[in-house]
């Protein structure tokens, strides 16, 4: 037979009467009371509104069952609460035909078509799988498409019903609506949102679109995108404001000159990022440092997204470490990477090669110095996510970054060092290197943010030296000692920071650094647990911001005291 049912639910109350106790007698058939008395809130049974709201959840949940015909009435009087229930039978799927809709749609849903057949009659299955085609439809270029059912036949408690979908019009992306003002280039804005003319529409695009602006630097948008059809093609509004972002960061600090004592050693850096290169996302960072007599450190970073209006982004990197007068290391990456809304994978490769500096007073020694030249040339993978409420001091989320890499290790023989000292290590060897970053932002008040991160490293390898280790230590690391202070084959470093936002970018912090450090060399080892604390300030003032740093450090090395505390200042102005 063919039949429509409609579910009657008999609600008959006098009102909210509200009272401490009750008599609560339940009619029906024993199956269908033991039910309903299982899944009832029964303390609510004597409030008529919250009874009747309790009672509809237990229908709702019983029609998710297949009991369709599931009912109640609910009545009382002064004295007493009357519930009848109905359960009814269990209805069941006898066949869902896919009908007309294509195979492909059908095919994406969490939903089988075995889910369906011959099994109980679930209204949250069912719609999770009508919901399921209609917005693969809209992901493929048919944002009007609909889907319901047809040739229904009920038979006993067994249905039977066949799909019916309507496409509705094939819709491309037409172009992108900027304001006027705007210098960033359109068409690689649209390849990054991958809205491009004459793509396929797409609703995932277009929700996608606040996260995807949210996470350049460079722009803001102003208000939610708006969509409007027209022959067959859909123009995508955006209106964007473009930032201030682009860098320049010069410190100087004060440090105890070891070599004179009693004396200052006047430190600097200068750290320059440019943004929105050519006006098509691009970056470029220089950074430079010289934070103790006869050592410095040179970073070059560029980043180019979506390469070739793809949507995998390169990013080469080259640096250039000199250790006072023991070696000079160079290293260079290259990386592709795919993103995904929070999510980002990355292939790499870095080339690192490390000599010896002042060799001449060598020639004597009897065993290996605790720094050699060597190549490493490491592949790896990466993982990323990051989900921040902002880029420039967020507030609330959190971040991860993971790598993982093997290489393949050179050391070569340095012609100043006896050349017998060499017989007993491995030139070539295997090399291996961890390290993972977790970080949260946790907002506790309107003014009260809770930072914390914690990050580590190892590198494995039976020959290691110094110029093979981790570099740790500097307002970027463990705060409260010198750059680069330390070595490390294995290190955890945790930091609990606690901001004080009295601006939308500007706040107070206190924070602590703890440390584990670790290695061990064939001719050397070491272990510590040095730890940093202290106050900062980053006030914003429209045109950059002010930094200001001053920490106390203290490790087996360094003993905690006011004298050898650390003091940075910044200014970071931005264009």
């Amino acid at each position: 037979m063919r039949a429509t049912f409609v579910i009657v639910v008999i609600l008959i109350a006098e009102g909210n009467i509200f009272a401490e106790s009750c008599n609560i007698n339940w009619q029906g058939k024993e199956e269908a009371i033991i039910i309903f008395q299982d899944l009832a809130d029964q303390p609510s049974l004597c409030d008529s509104a919250a009874a009747v709201r309790s009672l509809n959840d237990v229908i709702i949940g019983l029609q998710g069952k297949g009991y369709l015909l599931s009912a109640f009435a609910y009545e009382r009087d002064s004295s007493a609460v009357i519930i009848t229930c109905y359960l009814g039978e269990p209805y069941r799927w006898a066949r869902l035909d896919p009908g007309n809709v294509p195979q492909i749609l059908f095919s994406k849903s969490s939903i089988l078509k075995s889910d369906l057949v011959d099994q109980v009659f679930s209204v949250k299955k069912f719609s999770k799988l009508i919901r399921d085609v209609v917005i693969n439809s809209e992901n493929s270029g048919f944002p009007f498409a609909s889907v319901r059912l047809d040739s229904i036949y009920i038979e006993g408690a067994e249905v039977s019903a066949q799909l019916r979908y309507e496409a509705g019009p094939r819709i491309t992306f037409d172009s992108l609506l900027l304001p006027e003002n705007i210098r960033t280039k359109r068409k690689w804005l649209e390849s990054y949102l991958g809205i491009k003319q004459g793509v396929l529409f797409s609703q995932k695009l277009i929700d996608n679109i606040a996260d995807n602006i949210g996470k350049l630097s460079f722009l803001d948008l102003s208000e939610p995108p708006s969509v409007t059809f027209q022959n067959k093609e859909a123009t995508i509004a955006i209106n964007i404001v473009e930032k201030k972002v682009s860098t320049i960061d010069g410190i100087v600090g004060f440090l105890p000159n070891e070599e004179e004592s009693g004396s200052l050693l006047v430190t600097g850096q200068i750290d320059l990022s440019l943004h929105n290169l050519f006006k098509s996302g691009k970056r470029l960072g220089i950074k430079w440092q010289s934070l103790k007599a006869r050592s410095q450190l040179l970073d070059i970073a560029y980043f180019h997204p979506n390469l070739f209006s793809s949507a995998v982004n390169f990013e080469g990197n080259f640096n250039l470490l000199k250790e006072d007068t023991l070696f000079l290391t160079r290293k260079t990456s290259l990386n592709l990477s795919y993103q995904t809304n929070q999510n980002s994978l990355k292939i790499f490769s870095q080339f690192i090669s490390s000599g010896l500096l002042g060799t001449g007073s060598l020639n004597d020694i009897t065993t290996l110095p605790e720094t050699v030249d060597l190549n490493t040339n490491y592949y790896g993978v990466g993982y990323a996510y990051s989900k921040l409420d902002r880029i420039f001091a967020p507030k609330n989320g959190l971040f991860i970054q993971t790598e993982i890499a093997v290489g393949s290790k050179e050391i070569e023989r340095n012609s100043d060092i006896p050349d017998q000292l060499y017989d007993d290590i491995d030139l070539s060897s295997v090399q291996y290197s961890f390290e993972v970053l977790l970080g949260s932002y946790l907002r506790l008040g309107n003014n009260l943010v809770f930072h914390s991160t914690i990050e580590g490293g190892t590198v494995i390898n039976d020959q290691l030296f110094l110029n093979d280790l981790y570099r740790i230590g500097g307002l970027n690391s463990l705060r409260g000692f010198n750059e680069n202070f330390f070595f490390a084959e294995n290190y955890i470093n945790g930091t609990i920071e606690a901001q004080f936002h009295f601006q939308e970018y500007s706040y107070l912090f206190a924070f602590y650094d703890q440390a584990y450090l670790h290695y061990d060399l064939s001719i050397s080892s070491f272990e510590d647990y040095p730890f940093g604390v202290g106050l900062g300030l980053s006030l914003f003032t429209g045109t950059g911001s002010v930094n200001l740093v001053y920490a106390l450090g203290k490790s087996n090395e360094q003993p905690l005291s006011l004298n050898l505390s650390k003091f940075h200042f910044g200014y970071v102005a931005r264009f």
